[in-house]
C-alpha cells in the first residue's frame, strides 16, 4: 500500500555573498540593536541529468530576502556639552539569489511525468526558402509529477559593517560624528531541505 506524502530528498548548505548599503533616513550617532530575519520567496530546481524520469543532478535557483529591524539614535542637535535626538526604528530589506548544484542519491531523485521527458525544439521559417530551418530556441523540458520544493532549515550570517557618511561639525572646536549609510558584507549561511510529494509505501506493523 502506498500513500501520497512529502519526501526530502536532500539536505544542503548554500552559501550566499552579499554586499549592500542601507541609507537611514535620518543622521545617526549609534546604533543600538538589530535582529534578522532570513525569508526563501522562491526556489526552483532545473534539471540537468535525468534517467528514467528520475532527476540524478540539477541546478537549483534560490531567492529570498534578509529583513533587518534596527533601532538607532538619531541625531537632531547637539552642542559641545550636549547632543540629543529620538530612539528611531526602521526595516530593511536586503534581497539576494544564488544558484547552486545538487546531486541527489539514489532513492532520492526527484521523479519526472514519464511522457513529458523529451527535449522540445522551436524553429522559426527558413529565412531563404532552404531545406535547413534557422534554430531559434532549444530547450529540456522537464515536467515534474509534483513540483519539487523548498523549506529553509536553518540559517546563520557572517556580516562587516561600515558606518558611512558625512560627519556633522559645529560651531566652535567640537563636532559628533553621525552616519546615514550602513555598508554591509554578508555572508549568508543557508540550510536547504529539497522536498517532493511522492508515492511512498506505508509500512505494515
Amino acid at each position: 500500500m502506498y500513500i501520497q506524502a512529502p519526501k526530502i530528498l536532500a539536505r544542503i548548505q548554500v552559501p550566499v555573498n552579499i554586499s549592500t548599503e542601507i541609507t537611514l533616513d535620518r543622521p545617526a550617532s549609534e546604533l543600538k540593536r538589530k535582529s534578522d530575519r532570513v525569508l526563501l520567496q522562491e526556489c526552483q530546481l532545473v534539471a540537468i541529468h535525468a534517467h528514467h524520469f528520475k532527476i540524478k543532478e540539477g541546478k537549483l535557483f534560490i531567492e529570498g530576502v534578509i529583513e533587518t529591524n534596527m533601532e538607532f539614535a538619531a541625531v537632531e542637535n547637539t552642542s559641545c556639552t550636549e547632543s540629543y535626538g529620538d530612539i528611531c526604528h526602521t526595516t530593511a530589506q536586503v534581497p539576494f539569489k544564488s544558484c547552486t548544484h545538487i546531486t541527489f542519491a539514489e532513492g532520492n531523485e526527484p521523479n519526472l511525468a514519464q511522457q513529458q521527458e523529451q527535449s522540445t525544439f522551436l524553429f522559426t521559417k527558413p529565412k531563404h526558402h532552404g531545406t535547413m530551418p534557422s534554430l531559434r530556441q532549444f530547450s529540456n523540458q522537464s515536467v515534474y509529477q509534483h513540483e519539487p520544493y523548498c523549506e529553509l532549515v536553518s540559517y546563520s550570517m557572517d556580516e562587516v559593517v561600515e558606518e558611512k557618511g558625512t560627519g556633522m561639525k559645529h560651531e566652535g572646536s567640537c563636532h559628533e560624528k553621525t552616519f546615514n549609510i550602513l555598508s554591509k558584507q554578508i555572508v549568508l549561511h543557508l540550510m536547504i531541505e529539497v522536498l517532493q510529494v511522492q508515492q511512498i509505501p506505508l509500512q505494515q506493523h
